[in-house]
C-alpha cells in the first residue's frame, strides 16, 4: 500500500477523513451525503453503509453498556493510562491553534478524525510544508490509529448489523494508508512509544495564530 511520504497530501484524502467522522457518530440523515470520490479504495457502496446504519445498533455499540459500551469512541478507553491520552490530543490540538465544541471528549474518534481532515486541508494548501506530513503520520500513529483497529475488532464482535463491521473495516484501511499499523499500541522494539518521540515540536509551528473549531 502507498505510504504517505510516497504521495502528494490529495485534498480527496481530507474530504474522506471528514466523512468517516460523520459516518461513525449517530446517524444523520443530512450530514455525509456527498461521497467523495476517494472513499471508494477504501468501502465499497459507501452511500448504502451510510444509509444502513442505525440508531438503535449504534447505541448498542458505542453509547450504552456498563460500565461502558462494547466499542467506546474514546481513545482513553483503549489505554492504561487516560488521562495521559487525553492530554497528549489536547496538546495536538491546541500546538495548531483548534479549539472543540464542548460537548465533545477531545479523544473522540470523530474528533480526532476531523482534526485529521484540518491537517490534511493544510497539507494541501501548503505542499512545500514538510513538517505537516510529520504531524500527519505522528497524530495518526499516536491517536486514532492507536485505537480504531482495537474498536474495529470489538465491532465485529458486537455488531449484528454488518454495517459497521463495513463502516469499521475501511477506517482502519484508511488509517493505515495515512502511517498507522494495525497494531501500534507498541513500538516496534516491543516497547511504548514515548511521548517526546511524536510529540509535535516548535519547528513544527502552524501557519498562523486563529484558532481552528472542530
Amino acid at each position: 500500500m502507498t505510504r504517505l511520504d510516497a504521495m502528494p497530501l490529495p485534498l480527496p484524502l481530507a474530504e474522506c477523513a471528514e466523512w468517516f467522522a460523520q459516518a461513525i457518530n449517530y446517524p444523520d440523515e443530512q450530514a455525509g451525503a456527498t461521497i467523495p470520490p476517494a472513499l471508494n479504495q477504501f468501502i465499497e457502496k459507501p452511500a448504502d453503509v451510510w444509509r444502513e446504519r442505525s440508531g438503535e445498533i449504534y447505541c448498542s455499540l458505542f453509547d450504552i453498556g456498563k460500565p461502558e459500551p462494547p466499542a467506546p469512541l474514546q481513545e482513553g478507553s483503549y489505554h492504561p493510562d487516560p488521562h495521559t491520552r487525553l492530554r497528549r490530543v489536547v496538546n495536538f490540538y491546541r500546538h495548531y491553534a483548534v479549539t472543540q465544541q464542548p460537548q465533545w471528549s477531545p479523544d473522540h474518534l470523530s474528533v480526532e478524525l476531523f482534526f485529521l481532515a484540518y491537517l490534511l486541508r493544510l497539507a494541501a494548501a501548503y505542499p512545500a510544508r514538510q513538517d505537516l506530513n510529520v504531524a500527519i503520520r505522528t497524530f495518526v500513529r499516536l491517536h486514532p490509529g492507536s485505537f480504531a483497529w482495537q474498536c474495529a475488532e470489538r465491532v465485529r464482535q458486537h455488531d449484528r448489523s454488518g454495517v459497521y463491521i463495513l463502516l469499521y473495516d475501511a477506517l482502519v484501511r484508511f488509517l493505515c494508508l495515512l502511517g498507522a499499523e494495525q497494531r501500534i499500541a507498541v513500538a516496534d522494539s516491543g516497547q511504548p512509544l514515548s511521548e517526546n518521540a511524536l510529540a509535535p515540536t516548535n519547528n513544527h509551528a502552524p501557519t498562523d495564530n486563529n484558532e481552528r473549531e472542530i
